[in-house]
């Protein structure tokens, strides 16, 4: 779970022809390892939400998944530890803290790690990751074709395919020669045959992996989401709200929409907060911040800047992404600066959350430039 660990790792392998993919908990990590099969999983034993034992177990328990070689990272090498790591079926392990080198080392045990070519970057190291740009199919099983109407237009810029059936059977039959990048099914229809619909995709070997959202009613939420609180279902409640059913659909297929907020200038990574920005999409941002600063930081970024000058005022969610951003330039040892309107500037200073902030009114001055 620890940041910092994860950049070591990251530097530890770039210079080496293979794809990385992170994860902050043992919740998110079998969702990744269901996703991409990797041939390799760096376990930490010590992790919020769902540590390394019960997600080493749940990989253990997964046909699809229990052959995946594992890497606990621990931070005890004593003799119990060893020997409760090997009763999990894992014979390899490092001990944390450790040098890029061990790790390596302990790597080309288990995989055949080839040199990077020339071209070979941060951005290769990640291409698996989606972004809005990447054509997506998306199956909507729902009782009405209107449905689709309002999420092809959210996504009209982008070149993104709405399939709809508005039956089980139909989805079904549509599925036996196609593989959509997500389902979003209705729980409700057919007298809770989606349900079943659902549970009949995650059972199978391969279909399973495919992105699931499932919609219910207000009042059938609670109930829906302890029936599928075992899977990587998420569950929304219709009326549906677009920008939340967006961020649903972003987060479950793992596509990155947050690059037109990030630039690289002058060795600074900027990050621009548009006005207006709805609290989903700061959202989907705070959850990319780590990596595209860490990412950044391993391209020769020094430092970084909030570009918040459009802004009049500052809501609470950005207040914590902000927050966030500097803890993890802390973390990094760079710089993090705030380019902000004067009265912006002056509202900041009056805050106790904003008050140590490093704010400039120039973009030059933000930089160091000045």
């Amino acid at each position: 779970d620890s940041r910092a660990v994860r950049l070591i790792v990251r530097k530890a392998l770039k210079p080496f022809e293979c794809e990385l993919f992170d994860a902050a908990n043992g919740e998110e990590g079998l969702q990744m390892a269901a996703q991409h099969h990797p041939d390799l999983i760096l376990l930490d034993v010590t992790m919020p939400i769902m540590d390394g034992v019960e997600m080493l177990m749940k990989l253990k328990a997964d046909p699809k998944l229990k052959n995946i070689y594992v890497m606990m990272l621990t931070a005890e090498a004593g003799r119990d530890v060893v020997v409760k790591i090997a009763k999990m079926g894992v014979r390899d392990y490092i001990v944390k803290p450790f040098h890029e080198a061990d790790l390596v080392e302990k790597i080309k045990q288990i995989l055949d790690l080839s040199p990077a070519s020339d071209s070979h970057n941060e951005a290769s190291v990640s291409k698996k990751v989606k972004t809005l740009q990447d054509p997506c199919t998306v199956l909507l099983v729902v009782p009405k074709a209107e449905f689709a109407e309002p999420l092809r237009n959210q996504f009209a810029k982008f070149p993104w395919r709405f399939e709809v059936v508005t039956n089980i059977e139909q989805a079904h039959l549509w599925l036996k020669s196609n593989r959509p990048d997500s389902i979003v099914v209705d729980l409700t229809m057919q007298q809770g045959a989606g349900l079943d619909f659902v549970h009949t995709i995650k059972a199978d070997p391969v279909m399973g992996t495919i992105a699931l959202i499932a919609l219910t009613s207000k009042d059938t939420l609670a109930d829906h989401q302890h029936a599928l609180e075992s899977s990587t279902v998420s569950v929304a409640a219709r009326p549906v709200d677009l920008a939340d059913m967006e961020l649903k659909l972003l987060q479950a297929m793992h596509i990155d929409a947050t690059g037109r907020f990030f630039a690289m200038q002058e060795h600074a990574l900027i990050v621009n907060i548009p006005v207006g920005l709805p609290s989903v999409q700061v959202q989907s941002i705070a959850d990319r911040l780590w990596d595209r600063i860490s990412s950044a930081v391993g391209s020769g970024a020094d430092r970084m800047v909030f570009n918040i000058e459009e802004l009049d005022t500052l809501s609470a969610d950005l207040i914590r992404l902000i927050n966030a951003g500097r803890k993890s330039c802390d973390e990094l040892k760079i710089p993090c600066s705030i380019l902000a309107k004067p009265q912006l500037e002056r509202q900041c200073r009056s805050y106790i959350e904003s008050k140590g902030w490093s704010i400039s009114t120039s973009l030059e001055a933000s930089m160091g430039n000045n």
